[in-house]
C-alpha cells in the first residue's frame, strides 16, 4: 500500500539531502521542524559516505529509513559524481518506500542559504557559482521577492567566469566556491563577493526553497527524471572522442 502523500511543510516525517559540491549534507524534517542535520566533506567520498549520513541522522532521532515520508533533494548541477549519488539515492529511496520526490536546484538552494543568513538586501541580485574547473562556472542569479521566495533571474546554466561577468548588472553579490576560485576577478568586475565559503548548498536550504513553492518542484514521474548534470562526465567526454 502507497503512503499518504504529504506536503513537505505539513505534518509528516522527511529526508533532504544534497551531494552536488564538496559540501555534502543530510538533514530529517518533522511537523515542518528540522529534527537533525549533518555536514560532511570530501569531494569523490559521496557514494561512500551518504547512505551511512542518513542512517547516523534518522537513527539519532530514534526513527527507521520506513518512517520516511517524502525525500527532497538537491539536483545539481555540480560534481558529476556527486549529482548522480544524490539522484540515485533519492529515485532508489522514493521507488522502494513509494513515497514522493522533490528535486531543487543546488544552485538556487545555495541563494536560499544566503536568504536564511539575511547577507543581502532585497534588491541586490544573487550570482551563485560552483567551480567547473579552469575557468568555467555552474552559475544561476536571483532575487529576494516582496511576497517572500526567490525570482530567477538567470537560469542555471554552465559558462565561462568571463561569460558570467559579461551578462551581471549592478548590484550583484558573487557567491559560492566558484565565486571564491575566481575572487580576484570578479572584484575587479567592480562586483562584490561575499569574504566566506557562503552560497552553497545545504539539505536545510533544500527544505526553504521547497517551502516557498513545493508544486514547483515535486515530481510526477520519478523514473524518467533526471537531475541537471549541465555537462557530461569526463568519462563520457573521452568516449565521445574516441568515437569521433
Amino acid at each position: 500500500m502507497k503512503k499518504k502523500t504529504l506536503s513537505p511543510f505539513q505534518n509528516g516525517t522527511y529526508l533532504a539531502f544534497d551531494t552536488s559540491t564538496e559540501f555534502g549534507s543530510v538533514c530529517v524534517l518533522r511537523n515542518r521542524v528540522i529534527l537533525d542535520s549533518v555536514c560532511f566533506s570530501g569531494r569523490g567520498r559521496h557514494s561512500a559516505d551518504l547512505l551511512s549520513k542518513i542512517e547516523e541522522v534518522i537513527s539519532r532521532q530514534g526513527l527507521v529509513i520506513s518512517d520516511i515520508e517524502g525525500i527532497l533533494v538537491g539536483e545539481g548541477p555540480g560534481s558529476f559524481t556527486g549529482v548522480r549519488v544524490a539522484a540515485a539515492t533519492a529515485k532508489g529511496l522514493c521507488h522502494s518506500l513509494e513515497i514522493p520526490l522533490w528535486a531543487i536546484s543546488s544552485l538556487r538552494a545555495g541563494a536560499m542559504s544566503m536568504e536564511e543568513e539575511g547577507m543581502t538586501k532585497q534588491s541586490v541580485t544573487k550570482c551563485i557559482l560552483f567551480d567547473a574547473r579552469g575557468n568555467r562556472v555552474y552559475a544561476a542569479s536571483y532575487r529576494a521577492m516582496s511576497s517572500g521566495g526567490l525570482e530567477t533571474i538567470m537560469a542555471p546554466h554552465s559558462t565561462t567566469i568571463e561569460g558570467i561577468l559579461s551578462h551581471c548588472e549592478f548590484p550583484t553579490v558573487f557567491a559560492g566556491d566558484g565565486a571564491q576560485r575566481h575572487s580576484d576577478q570578479i572584484r575587479e568586475a567592480g562586483f562584490e563577493v561575499t569574504d566566506s565559503l557562503t552560497g552553497m548548498p545545504s539539505a536545510k536550504s533544500l527544505c526553504l526553497a521547497v517551502k516557498e513553492a513545493e508544486n514547483d518542484f515535486r515530481i510526477n514521474d520519478i523514473s524518467a527524471w533526471e537531475p541537471q548534470y549541465l555537462r557530461v562526465s569526463s568519462a563520457e567526454r573521452l568516449r565521445k572522442e574516441m568515437d569521433d
